[in-house]
């Protein structure tokens, strides 16, 4: 029987003891950037170990938390209590109707 090659791609091929024995070699290449297909005794593609993609809105909001701009949340959404408004005279619909005679 032939070892799987696929013919599509350029990853490289390793069998699960090689990766066992050679992981974390396996690990800065694919922090690199490189794509390893995992084989089962060479015959036939079992996983594959992809570069993570970063997502650039996270990046950005990262990047706008470090500096200030906001503030990451924390906990789970509605575990807070809500806000009571603050009654100060007028409502703001009372405004409308007033700017619009």
């Amino acid at each position: 029987m032939q070892p799987y090659r696929d013919h599509m791609s350029s990853d490289k091929i390793v069998n699960i003891r090689d990766l066992r024995a050679h992981l974390s070699a396996y690990l800065r290449d694919v922090a690199a950037g490189e794509t390893i297909t995992i084989s089962s005794r060479g015959q036939r593609p079992i996983a594959r170990l992809v570069p993570v993609e970063v997502d650039p809105d996270l990046e950005k909001l990262t990047e706008l938390a470090e500096t200030g701009v906001v503030k990451l949340g924390t906990g789970k959404p509605g575990s807070h209590r809500p806000v009571k408004p603050r009654r100060t005279g007028r409502s703001v619909a009372d405004i409308a109707i007033e700017d619009r005679r």
